[in-house]
């Protein structure tokens, strides 16, 4: 299962603490461990972009589960087997 949050700099009091920099800033956890982090997160997409945009983003660095393809491969190989 994957969330996503999203929270004000200024709520936290990270905007206190972090140049702007650095901000917007994506954390990633796994069983409650921070397993990554990417600073300036902003930087590596357009200015305007989508939940795939960041989807491919994160798969890129392996950090989200693969899709299980079981279904699909299954239906493939029955198609096979019919012919």
């Amino acid at each position: 299962m994957v969330k996503f949050c999203k929270i004000k700099a200024s709520n936290t009091g990270a905007g206190d603490r972090f140049s702007p920099d650095v901000l917007p800033t994506l954390l990633v956890y796994k069983g409650g461990v921070l397993i990554s982090n990417f600073i300036s997160i902003a930087e590596q997409f357009t200015s305007e972009f989508f939940a795939g945009d960041v989807e491919s983003f994160l798969n890129e660095y392996g950090l989200l589960p693969e899709r299980e393809m079981h279904h699909l491969e299954q239906t493939n190989m029955e198609d096979e087997d019919a012919e």
